[in-house]
């Protein structure tokens, strides 16, 4: 089940460079990391042994959003920014 939080990572740093937002990418971006790691934790069934591993599934997460990022940036076109954000 470790998948799991790893490929919402990475579907959400595509998401996040795809949609270019500016300023606000790193909150989005924080926000959905701990939405995909709690997700993945509940999920799973593992908050049940121990609310640790919402911790552990975070961490994949975030190493998922970067590597979403990264390969985002380096196979897609950004979008034009949002005026505003």
């Amino acid at each position: 089940m470790e998948a799991i939080p790893v490929c919402l990572g990475f579907s959400i740093g595509a998401l996040i460079w795809w949609a270019a937002l500016g300023r606000l990418s790193g909150a989005v971006g924080a926000a959905a990391i701990f939405a995909a790691g709690l997700a993945a934790t509940i999920l799973s069934g593992e908050y049940t042994v121990s609310w640790t591993c919402l911790t552990l599934d975070c961490g994949e997460a975030a190493l998922g959003l970067l590597a979403g990022f990264f390969v985002a940036r380096r196979f897609w076109p950004k979008r034009p920014a949002l005026n505003g954000l």
